[in-house]
Parts: C-alpha cells; structure tokens; sequence
C-alpha cells in the first residue's frame, strides 16, 4: 500500500466505504451514517478518485464489491483489529482513559443517568455531562465546549461534524382524562372542536419548531398556545385540564411511569410524526469514542426504557411499534440485505 493510500486509511471515505459495503446500499449506508446518500455517493467517489479504480460493479443491485475492493477492505479490516488491539494495550499499559464532555437533552439522560454513568465511566475518566435542549446543546458543540452531544435530529455541516443514530419515537397526543374519555381515537378534525390551547416546551427546541409545522400543515392554523420552560409544566396543564400537548413516550416517562396513568393518551393523528436521537461530534473527534457513547445509550434504551415504554403503552400497539433504536435499525438492514442476496 503506497504512501497516500495509507494515510487514508482510517479516515472518514474509509467509515463510508466500510458501511456501504456491509449494507450493499447506499441508502441503508447513509441511513446508519446519519447522513444523506448524496453524502455517501460523494465519499465514494472521491475515494474511488484517490484510489484509482472501482470499489463497486457498476450497474449491479444490490451492490457488488470489485475483487480490488474485496481485497481493500479484508485490509482495513485486519488493520483497524490490528490497531485496536494496539490502542487497548497501550491504554490499559499507560491507564490512559479519555475525558468526556457530554451534553444530552433531558428525555434521554433523565431515563438513564445511572445506567449512563455506571456504563461509560468504563471507557471514561471523567465525564463531564450537561443536559438541555437541542439547539442550545448543538451550540456548545460548535463552539467546542462539548465534545459529544445526544440530542434531536438536526442539519449540521456534514463535512465538519460527525453523526449517527441512536434512538426513534413516534410523537403522542395527550389530553386531560376527562376529555379524553369522550373518544377512542382522535383526527385533526375533532381536535379543532375541543377549544384548549396546545402547550409547547419552549420555542428554542427542535421538538417545538417540529410539532408547529406538523400543525401548520394539518390544522391549517398554528395553535393557540402555551409556552413554558419544561416539560413537565406541560404535563401539568394539561392534567389540569387546561391544555392539550404533543410530546415523546421518553419524556413523558422521564417523569415517572405514573404519568401514563394521569394524563389520556393517543396516538398522533395520522400523518405520523416521529423524533429521532443522534449522537454528534465535530468531525475531528475519534469515531470510536463517539461509537461508545452512542453504544451505552442504545443498550440503556434496550434495557431500561424500552421495557418500561413496552408496560406503560400496553394498550396502545400502534405507539410501541414507532420506537427503533439502532441496534434494530441494523438488524433490520441486515435483514434486508439478506433477502436481496
């Protein structure tokens, strides 16, 4: 391997290609990446250019990797094993573990502040973590003073930050019991007629702009509204019975699973909307570090929220089959790609 192809090799195109060939898509690749396919076609392409030859037989679906490409990546692979395996003893050698400086909006982090902490202090010194919302946590991540943030799914430069998927939900309509027990589902239509105002958890979250759209678009009006710092004032209105609301089966249950029982629950009216989790870095940031931390709030989810989601929403099939996390969006693809073979 020359000179210029080796100081490639653990570089972003590399990740790319790796993925892309293990999902035989590109769509599934960039899907797992969180990023968009135009991204991934140009990553090949740019490696494919630095390279000089095909990584993929042309016009073949799904894709087919070239015998160069076969050899490539068997490379990397036992390189990158190779290298690990380097890094962990030198690491366990010198007692080396990195410092984190986290940042996660409060849904994720109040679920599993125990779990988290008891998890990545395996793999972390120290751990410095910050909760808040989206926009505010992304901020501190552009001006550095975060190194990995979990939060909504967001645009970023996708040349300077990194991005991958951690967890998805579908949004849930809440409504104080009393009027929810006058119906067993709800449309646009009859929500018009109930005459509350929507509260929102305040207008600096992804989650707010999200649902205002979302009500823009089939209401045809943007709600009256209520706008207040927390959730769980929200939660409150509405129990009252003064408000209605829109918010994630985590949040609700990040304020205790007797929530579920207080407030009447529905699903969104149709279309569907959902909220996804990522984790992001800036794109200098180790990917392994980054996979770590996306690791531990994926098994937490699978361990702690997810069971406790699958016993409050029991009655309600059609939220519990809106939740993935990324270990199911994996398999998923997996799957896929094997019944294309």
């Amino acid at each position: 391997m020359g000179k210029k192809e080796a100081g490639l090799l653990f570089a972003r195109p590399f990740e790319v290609f790796l993925a892309v060939a293990s999902q035989k898509s590109y769509t599934l690749a960039a899907k797992t990446l969180g990023v968009t396919q135009s991204a991934v076609s140009q990553q090949i392409a740019i490696l494919q250019k630095q390279l000089g030859f095909d990584l993929f037989v042309q016009g073949v679906r799904p894709l087919q990797l070239t015998p160069e490409a076969i050899i490539l990546r068997s490379e990397i692979q036992a390189q990158r094993s190779s290298l690990e395996q380097t890094i962990t003893s030198l690491q366990k050698r010198n007692l080396y573990k990195p410092v984190l400086k986290i940042g996660a909006v409060e849904s994720m982090i109040f679920n599993l502040s125990a779990f988290f902490f008891k998890d990545i202090l395996k793999n972390f010194s120290k751990v410095h973590l910050q909760s808040g919302v989206t926009n505010d946590l992304l901020d501190k991540l552009i001006m550095g003073r975060v190194d990995v943030v979990v939060a909504s799914d967001h645009t970023l430069a996708e040349d300077k930050f990194l991005k991958v998927f951690v967890f998805s939900e579908p949004y849930i309509l809440l409504l104080p019991k009393e009027i929810g027990r006058k119906r067993n589902y709800w449309t646009w239509e009859s929500m018009r007629l109930i005459g509350l105002p929507f509260a929102h958890y305040t207008a600096n979250t992804s989650t707010s702009h999200q649902t205002e759209a979302f009500f823009y678009e089939n209401m045809g009006i943007v709600p009256s509204r209520i706008e207040v710092d927390s959730n769980r004032l929200v939660f409150s209105l509405v129990e009252s019975g003064m408000a209605c609301g829109v918010c994630q089966p985590s949040a609700l249950l990040a304020e205790g699973e007797d929530m579920f029982e207080r407030l009447a629950i529905f699903p969104m009216p149709s279309p569907l909307s959902c909220r996804s989790i990522y984790a992001y870095a800036r794109s200098d940031y180790p990917l392994p570090w980054l996979y770590k931390v996306r690791d531990v709030f994926v098994r937490g989810i699978q361990e702690i929220v997810l069971p406790k989601l699958q016993k409050c929403l029991a009655n309600h099939p059609e939220i519990l089959v809106g939740l993935a996390t990324f270990g199911d969006v994996k398999q998923e693809n997996t799957e896929k790609g094997s019944k294309l073979q």
